[in-house]
């Protein structure tokens, strides 16, 4: 997701505002593990956060928050715990791969 207008870009550390979203969305579940990410020369913030829900077998999603200048891009996948493993590198591939670049308007 992108969110316009969110000036995150210019603020020294949105880590601690990242995380009381990420606590706020998931207020059942537990941080699990948070580390820096890097994509399109920009540095963000990656949360793993694990969830019970009942008989179900334990949910892990992984968000990751990056900042730029015109908003914040937020990127996660979400998978049963024990299948979460495997899904690390194509999560990091998709992180560098992804591109922002300012639009050129023309009249």
């Amino acid at each position: 997701q992108i969110f316009p207008g969110i000036p995150m870009a210019n603020q020294e550390s949105p880590t601690s505002r990242f995380r009381q979203e990420v606590l706020a969305r998931y207020a059942e579940a537990s941080i699990v593990s948070e580390f820096q990410c890097h994509t399109s020369g920009r540095r963000g913030v990656v949360f793993d956060v694990e969830r019970l829900s009942g008989q179900r077998p334990p949910v892990t999603t992984r968000l990751a928050f990056v900042p730029f200048e015109g908003g914040v891009v937020e990127f996660s996948l979400t998978t049963e715990s024990r299948r979460f493993a495997p899904y690390h590198a194509a999560f990091g591939n998709l992180l560098t791969s992804f591109r922002i670049e300012p639009v050129l308007r023309t009249k």
